[in-house]
């Protein structure tokens, strides 16, 4: 072994040393419902017959595939959750219509959304992304019922996101523009279709909000942390202010 090769395995090792070592499943999840923080673990979920599946947040569904979150929360508070589907309507999840009003969690405790008997919805509309919008707050917030538009991060009037009913935009326009694709490595390894873009994600700055959230968004941390562990991924974030973030739900 030459000088060089000795002096290229030294610089390695002292780098791998350097290092630090990998979080396991249950510091990861210590971590995202320490003391302090405004969390929640969510694992996405498939209805396959008889049995209950845990699919990555990146999994790429087909129509008339049925799903849902199981949502574990890290504190007490009160949990909202809108969908935008892909031909842009939004519709209430938690709590979801004809279902009671009560949206207070409590710490340890497991919830489905949408929050009906057993928590399933199914895959539908033009090829694309569902956006799911999770509001988690230590405090309940009166929802205007007179805000009919949707708004920015700011409550500024948005264009071109109606809500559900309110004139949708072309489906074909959206799927065209949003389809996602498959990784193909992933898809390869797991033989499943994974687009990298799905998933959670922090509320961009200035991004369009549903009205039924808006009243929060001005305020809402982005200090937001996600941790992924295996099929779920739990997102945390300081716990003095709302939380908002969003899943992009992938489907063909």
């Amino acid at each position: 072994m030459t000088l060089t090769r000795r002096r290229t395995l030294l610089v390695a090792a002292l780098l791998f040393a350097c290092l630090p070592p990998p979080q396991t499943q249950a510091q990861s999840r210590d971590r995202a419902t320490s003391p302090g923080t405004t969390s929640l673990i969510i694992r996405l979920e498939q209805n396959k017959g008889d049995r209950v599946i845990a699919m990555l947040p990146e999994h790429v569904f087909d129509p008339g595939d049925i799903v849902r979150f199981r949502l574990t929360s890290g504190m007490d508070g009160y949990l909202y959750v809108v969908n935008q589907g892909s031909s842009g309507g939004y519709s209430s999840l938690f709590p979801a219509p004809g279902t009671p009003t009560d949206n207070r969690i409590r710490k340890g405790s497991d919830y489905l959304v949408p929050s009906t008997a057993d928590g399933w919805f199914q895959i539908e509309g033009p090829a694309g992304f569902d956006v799911v919008y999770f509001l988690l707050s230590p405090t309940p917030l009166t929802i205007s019922a007179d805000r009919q538009k949707p708004t920015d991060d700011q409550g500024k009037p948005s264009q071109g996101m109606p809500t559900a009913g309110q004139g949708a935009p072309n489906p074909s326009a959206l799927s065209n523009s949003l389809k996602p694709r498959c990784n193909d490595a992933i898809f390869k390894a797991r033989g499943e279709c994974v687009d990298d873009s799905a998933g959670p994600a922090p509320l961009a700055r200035g991004a369009p909000v549903p009205p039924q959230i808006s009243i929060a968004a001005p305020n809402a941390s982005r200090d937001i942390v996600f941790v992924n562990e295996g099929d779920s991924v739990a997102a945390s974030a300081p716990s003095s202010t709302p939380v908002v973030y969003t899943f992009r739900l992938a489907h063909r």
